[in-house]
């Protein structure tokens, strides 16, 4: 398969990177691209599947599935929630309202749809309900998504195991579902860079090589983006990151197999 062969020799051939450069008929590497992170994107879903199968053999050790766990714990202690164009609202419950782990008795939600402000603590509750959105806590980090005006529907226990259902079912899907944002998201997060590289390639190469054009840099820039781009893989479908700071990893390594490809090119001339 071209697409795995030219990956391979991505990585080690400097006769490869002189071809790429020369090869004015197969564009600025953007299909390339596409088709790199598509595999890598599709070998992640498979992974990331496999690991939901086997999770719902043991849920309870199993963080992939926290959503649905979370849930279907709170949902006996979850009262009537009744949102009118996108705001929310708690009749007849005292607020603050906390729901426990029934297990643990650790807080894991906090409803008050007073319109006071209100905080989540430290470490311990994971998600706070307001009157107009939902902030959850995810590995230190707070994420906040705002009830959309249009939303109105009644919010109940039954209605939280419903969703708990519906989200197990789904989930070995999922993976594939994201598929193509993931792609896509991707290629647009890689923009910026590629062109960086690609204009100190065009910048290296412009005075040894009369002719030279952009999108001859920009090709040889999207195959130096291989071995970051796999790497950046791995550590999604592995979730192991063993770098403090990654994306500066990526761009070193990015930045490095530029310098071999350029190095490589004006090898060619001596």
């Amino acid at each position: 398969m071209k697409l795995l062969r030219d990956i391979f020799l991505s990585l080690h051939s400097p006769l490869f990177y002189q071809r790429v450069f020369r090869d004015v008929d197969s564009g600025i590497g953007l299909s390339y691209l596409l088709k790199l992170l598509t595999l890598c994107w599709l070998l992640v879903s498979v992974m990331l599947a496999y690991w939901v199968m086997e999770a719902r053999q043991n849920p309870d050790d199993a963080p992939l599935l926290l959503p649905t766990q979370i849930l279907r714990k709170i949902s006996p202690q979850f009262p009537v929630v009744v949102i009118e164009k996108g705001k929310m609202r708690v009749e007849g419950v005292a607020q603050p309202l906390t729901l426990y782990d029934p297990d643990t008795g650790l807080p894991l939600m906090i409803i008050d749809t007073s319109e006071k402000p209100v905080a989540l603590g430290k470490n311990e509750t994971q998600i706070l309900i307001t009157h107009s959105s939902i902030k959850m806590r995810y590995e230190g980090e707070d994420i906040i998504y705002e009830m959309p005006k249009e939303v109105s529907m009644v919010v109940d226990s039954g209605k939280l195991e419903e969703w708990a259902n519906f989200m197990e079912k789904l989930m070995p899907y999922a993976p594939f579902i994201m598929l193509p944002f993931n792609v896509i998201g991707n290629l647009l997060g890689l923009s910026m860079r590629w062109l960086l590289m690609g204009a100190i390639a065009f910048v290296a190469l412009k005075p040894n090589f009369e002719g030279t054009k952009f999108a001859d840099c920009l090709r040889i820039a999207a195959y130096a983006l291989t071995a970051s781009t796999l790497l950046k893989m791995v550590m999604v479908g592995s979730g192991f990151q063993p770098f403090g700071a990654p994306e500066m990893v990526l761009l070193g390594v990015s930045l490095l197999y530029l310098f071999f490809a350029v190095s490589s090119v004006l090898r060619a001339k001596k």
